[in-house]
C-alpha cells in the first residue's frame, strides 16, 4: 500500500464511519423513538419496533467502533510520521 494511502485512509475511514452513523442510522433510531412515544424498555421484547431499535443501535454501535478504530490507526500513523520526521 503506498505511503499516502497510509496517511489518508484512515482519515477518510473515520469520516465515513461517523457519517454514517450520524447521517444514516441517527435519524432511523428518532423515527423508530418517535413511533414508540414511551420508554423504549416498556415495550415488550418481541415488539418489532424494540427490535427495529436495536437493531438500529446496534449498528450504530458498529460504525463509531470503525471510527474509533480509524481514528487510532491515524494517531499511530501520525506518530510515526512525526519520529521518522523529528529523527536526522
Amino acid at each position: 500500500m503506498p505511503r499516502r494511502a497510509w496517511s489518508v485512509g484512515p482519515a477518510l475511514a473515520l469520516a465515513g464511519a461517523c457519517a454514517a452513523a450520524q447521517l444514516i442510522v441517527a435519524p432511523r433510531i428518532e423515527q423508530v423513538r418517535a413511533g414508540i412515544g414511551g420508554a423504549i424498555d416498556a415495550l415488550d421484547p418481541s415488539d418489532p419496533r424494540r427490535l427495529a431499535f436495536g437493531r438500529l443501535h446496534g449498528m450504530s454501535v458498529a460504525w463509531m467502533g470503525v471510527g474509533g478504530l480509524a481514528a487510532s490507526v491515524a494517531l499511530v500513523v501520525l506518530v510515526r510520521h512525526l519520529i521518522t520526521r523529528s529523527t536526522p
